[in-house]
C-alpha cells in the first residue's frame, strides 16, 4: 500500500513537472499572438517605461511607471498588423536577409551531415572515435565561446561583415552529425555487406540503401535547424554591421525600443515561418528522435 502510495505521489511530482515547463514554454508564445491583438496605444502604455498621458494615472513614486503585462488585450484589433503591413517594404527586406541566411545553411547542412554521419559510421579510421569526441564538445560549447574563433578565421579569410562569415562555421556545425550517426547506429551491417559483395560502390550504397532510411531524421534536422537559424542574433550582431543587411531578428530589438505599438504583430508575423515549421515536422522531431534515444 505504502509502495503505491509513493508511486501515486511520485507520478503527481512528475505531471506537474511536464505541466510547468509546458507552461513556461508556451505562455511567452501566446502573450506575444494576444498582445498583437492590442491597440497601438495600448500595448505602448502596457510595456513602455516611460510616462505618457495615457499611463499617468498607473504612476509609482510619482515618477515611476512599471510595465504591465496582460494576457488579453482591453479591445481586440488588427491596428498592429495594419500598421507592420503598411510598411511592408523595410520588414520584407530585413525578412529577405534571414532568408538569405538560413537557406543556405539548411542546404549545406542536409547536404554534408548525412554523408558525414555516414563516414564517420562505416569509414574506419584510426582516430575516428577521438573526432566524434571532439565534434561532441564542440556542439556542447555554447555559442558564444565558439565566437571568438570564428571572428578570427573570418578575419584570415577575409569574410567579415559578410554573411559567409555566418553560413559557413553554420553549415559544418556538428549537430546534425551526431543526430545521423547516432539515427544510422542500429542499421543492419548485413545489407551493407551483401551490396559490397554485389559489387555496389559506398555512394550507391549510401545514396540508395541508407539514405531513404534517415529521411525521417532528417526531416527532423531540417525543423531543428530552420528554427535555430531563424532566430539567429548573436552571430548576426558581431559580423553583420550594416543595419539594412541584418537579419529581422535582430532588427527586433531595434523596433522594442523604437516602437513598441507595434513590436508584437511584427514578432507575430516574424515567428509563424518557424511555427509552420514545427507543426509540420513534429512528428518527425518526436518519432525520430526517440527512437535515436531509444537505440542509444
Amino acid at each position: 500500500m505504502k509502495a503505491k502510495i509513493g508511486e501515486g505521489f511520485i507520478k503527481l511530482i512528475e505531471i506537474i513537472l511536464v505541466v510547468f515547463f509546458i507552461v513556461t514554454a508556451v505562455l511567452p508564445i501566446v502573450i506575444t499572438y494576444t498582445n498583437s491583438f492590442m491597440t497601438k496605444y495600448e500595448a505602448e502604455n502596457n510595456y513602455s517605461k516611460y510616462v505618457t498621458e495615457e499611463n499617468i494615472s498607473d504612476l509609482h513614486m510619482d515618477t515611476l511607471h512599471f510595465v504591465k503585462v496582460h494576457f488579453l488585450p482591453s479591445t481586440w484589433t488588427l491596428e498592429q498588423y495594419a500598421e507592420v503591413l503598411s510598411k511592408a517594404k523595410p520588414y520584407l527586406n530585413l525578412i529577405k536577409n534571414s532568408i538569405i541566411l538560413v537557406v543556405p545553411i539548411l542546404l549545406g547542412q542536409l547536404l554534408i551531415a548525412p554523408a558525414a554521419a555516414y563516414g564517420m559510421e562505416y569509414w574506419n579510421f584510426k582516430y575516428k572515435e577521438a573526432l566524434f569526441v571532439m565534434y561532441v564538445i564542440v556542439m556542447l560549447m555554447p555559442m558564444q565561446i565558439s565566437l571568438v574563433p570564428h571572428f578570427i578565421v573570418a578575419g584570415w579569410l577575409n569574410i567579415r561583415g559578410s554573411y559567409l562569415a555566418i553560413i559557413l562555421p553554420a553549415i559544418f556545425h556538428p549537430l546534425g552529425v551526431f543526430l545521423i550517426r547516432q539515427q544510422i547506429k542500429g542499421f543492419p551491417n548485413a545489407i551493407l555487406e551483401a551490396g559490397r559483395i554485389d559489387g555496389a560502390s559506398e555512394w550507391k550504397l549510401y545514396t540508395k540503401v541508407v539514405c531513404p532510411n534517415i529521411v525521417g531524421i532528417i526531416a527532423a534536422l531540417a525543423v531543428v535547424l530552420f528554427s535555430d537559424n531563424w532566430n539567429i542574433i548573436d552571430q548576426a550582431v558581431v559580423f553583420i554591421r550594416s543595419q539594412v543587411r541584418a537579419p529581422m531578428s535582430v532588427y527586433l530589438s531595434d523596433i522594442w525600443e523604437a516602437n513598441r505599438g507595434i513590436f508584437f504583430a511584427a514578432s507575430s508575423l516574424y515567428a509563424l515561418p518557424a511555427l509552420i515549421a514545427f507543426i509540420f515536422g513534429e512528428k518527425y522531431l518526436v518519432t525520430e528522435l526517440n527512437m535515436g534515444a531509444v537505440k542509444e
